[in-house]
């Protein structure tokens, strides 16, 4: 479900106890307007929010908030940023793509009887 309009003020707020989270009225609300723009859902607002607070720590500007997004989900609006930020770095969102991708199939756990009977056929043939 699509975060109401108090919900993304809220999480607004919240992001204010980074380090460095710009102390301004009108850059709060860019900041607001920034998240209705690139989340969908409660869930992914919620992560955004808990992941910046405890894992990243402090504000770095909106391109890395979204770079940190992007790392996890695709943005509503379509723009995918790059994060420099540790573990949701290039790499972070090149591992979201390989699992997201369609394409993505694991490979069959071995039968082990019938490794074990070729294996065990080969020895015989050895011994001969």
């Amino acid at each position: 479900m699509r975060p109401t309009p108090q919900e993304f003020a809220y999480a607004a707020e919240e992001l204010s106890i980074l380090r460095f989270f710009p102390a301004t009225t009108g850059a709060r609300e860019a900041v607001m307007e920034l998240l209705e723009r690139m989340v969908a859902t409660r869930d992914q607002l919620n992560w955004l929010v808990r992941t910046m607070i405890d894992e990243v720590g402090e504000w770095q500007g909106p391109r890395e908030l979204r770079g940190v997004f992007c790392t996890r989900y695709r943005p509503a609006d379509g723009i995918e940023a790059w994060c420099a930020t540790g573990k949701f770095s290039a790499e972070a969102m090149e591992n979201r793509a390989a699992l997201e991708s369609a394409g993505y199939r694991s490979l069959p756990a071995p039968d082990f009887q019938q490794l074990q009977e070729w294996f065990s056929d080969s020895d015989e043939e050895r011994q001969r």
